[in-house]
């Protein structure tokens, strides 16, 4: 908990002065297009959670960060059949267990928990698994701390447009528990920097 706590500080400070623009909301997502006030009702949330801070909480196995999206960890997906709605598991692990499941579609991501792992080029896979799915999507890795954590923020930031820090926080608000290792954190701010170029766009 020290260490997230830790990670938080380092990079809070430099958002305080950020003044993110409520205005032009643009969906990207077409399950989001057909209801824009949902969109904007979420994006202005997103916003808001900067006012906020969680440090501490439980967390069950998944959480529901948003409409149809859950994070969670290997638990949950192992469960996956006691969640009728869920049919779309996006698995991000070093060695990534194949659900050899009826009527569930996975992605497997291979991709470690470590200072050097390349969190944004798994991007351009991630975010269309999660976009086309026709229905709820769980994302996890092996908690549903670091890895799936990292992964929603960055959705986040790019489907809503968001900075880093709204999405870090808003998720944090969701499941308490998420802790995006240093080098992920890293590479989400560069992607926050990117995205202010070239908004609603895979860094690769």
């Amino acid at each position: 908990m020290m260490k997230c706590f830790f990670y938080f500080v380092i990079f809070f400070t430099s958002s305080l002065t950020s003044q993110p623009d409520l205005n032009g909301f643009e969906s990207i997502q077409e399950k989001y297009r057909q209801n824009t006030s949902q969109y904007e009702q979420i994006r202005t949330q997103i916003l808001a959670s900067q006012c906020y801070l969680v440090l501490k909480g439980g967390d069950s196995d998944m959480s529901e960060i948003l409409p149809d999206l859950y994070l969670g960890s290997k638990v949950a997906a192992k469960n996956i059949l006691y969640t009728p709605r869920i049919h779309h598991v996006l698995s991000i692990q070093d060695h990534p267990t194949k659900l050899n499941m009826t009527g569930i579609y996975q992605k497997a991501i291979i991709l470690s928990d470590s200072s050097t792992a390349p969190l944004l080029s798994t991007f351009a896979v991630a975010f269309p698994f999660i976009e086309n799915a026709e229905g709820p999507v769980l994302v996890h890795c092996h908690r549903g701390h670091s890895r799936s954590g990292a992964m929603m923020i960055g959705f986040l930031m790019y489907t809503f447009d968001v900075p880093f820090m709204a999405a870090y926080v808003y998720v944090k608000i969701k499941r308490p528990s998420i802790c995006p290792n240093l080098n992920f954190i890293h590479q989400l701010k560069l992607y926050e920097r990117f995205l202010k170029l070239h908004p609603h766009t895979l860094p690769y």
